[in-house]
Parts: structure tokens; C-alpha cells; sequence
């Protein structure tokens, strides 16, 4: 199922869509029901992330991204499709200017990809250009970063870049 808005606070989440698959299972749930207790954000993140790249790209290849902002919304975007691969854009850009419009930091960015239908989705750490925008919203914005295990791990962008150019001009991330 897709997921295009989540919102998450220390007790409950409220789903705005009917369904939510996790792992093999799939939990059924009216519209605006509220789950006990609320799930982690890595869980959060990478179940929306997959939940659109299913529903996006149902067979074949796949990806999407969902970005975690401040107030606990979740943001989730997929790269569009382009004739010209000189105009592609990352699969996370739209979440972040999404973010941008409704005026909200970003906490958290996730994104993930799978070869074809029957492949498992892979987490994806953000481009140079990407890390490069998430600075916008400070040295703490966490990434989630690919790894052997493709276990759901976070560094935040200091740590991605520990020689960041800002440096130059007397900055710290």
C-alpha cells in the first residue's frame, strides 16, 4: 500500500491510507485508526519508502525515498521518469522540496531500490548532491546509509561529511 503521509508521535501513529504491509504480513486498519505503540522511525521510514517503490514500480525495477520531518510527517517521493538522463533527478528531490513548500526541517532521509520485482530493496546512502541538500537543514540531518548488512542505519551528515567546503568560509556543519 502506498504511503503518502504518516504522522508519528512518542505514543501512536495515525495512518492516513487502509493497509500497511510489513514483512509478510499485512495488518488491515480503517482510515485514521491509531497504533499502539508508535514504530520506530527506521521501520517508518523504509516501509514507506518500499510501500510506494511497490506501488509506483510493481514490476521491474524500483525506488523511492520518504523523508521524516520535524513535526513527524513523513514525505515520500519517487526520481520521475525522463526521456533525457541529463534531466533525471535523485528519487529523494521531491520530498525534499516538498519539505521546502510546507516550510518543515528535514530529520531524517531514506532511500531505497530494488533490481527487478523479486529482488529485496536495498538502502541507498544520498548522493554528494543529495548530502549536499540535506545540508540546508543542518549538520544533524540523518541519513540512512548503505551497508553490508542493508540493515537501516543513520549517520548524520557531518559524519557523511567531515570536510564539507563551508569549512572555507569559517562554518560548521
Amino acid at each position: 500500500m502506498f504511503f503518502n503521509y504518516i504522522s508519528c508521535t512518542k505514543k501512536r501513529l495515525r495512518v492516513s491510507l487502509s493497509k500497511i504491509k510489513y514483512g509478510q504480513k499485512s495488518l488491515a486498519y480503517s482510515l485514521g485508526v491509531f497504533l499502539q505503540p508508535c514504530m520506530d522511525i527506521e521501520k517508518e521510514l523504509y516501509i514507506a519508502a518500499v510501500e510506494l517503490a511497490e506501488k509506483r514500480y510493481p514490476k521491474g525495477w524500483g525506488g523511492a525515498a520518504a523523508v521524516r520531518v520535524e513535526s513527524g510527517k513523513v514525505l515520500t517521493s519517487v526520481a520521475p521518469d525522463i526521456k533525457n538522463e541529463s534531466l533525471g533527478l535523485c528519487m529523494e528531490v521531491g520530498a525534499y522540496l516538498e519539505a521546502h513548500k510546507i516550510d518543515e526541517v528535514v530529520t531524517h532521509s531514506l532511500s531505497v531500490s530494488r533490481e527487478t520485482e523479486k529482488s529485496e530493496f536495498v538502502i541507498l546512502t544520498p548522493c554528494g548532491v543529495c548530502q549536499e541538500r540535506l545540508v540546508h537543514w543542518g549538520g544533524n540531518v540523518l541519513a540512512a546509509i548503505t551497508n553490508p548488512e542493508n540493515k537501516v542505519i543513520f549517520k548524520n551528515i557531518r559524519e557523511l561529511q567531515p570536510h564539507h567546503w563551508s569549512a572555507v568560509n569559517g562554518e560548521q556543519l
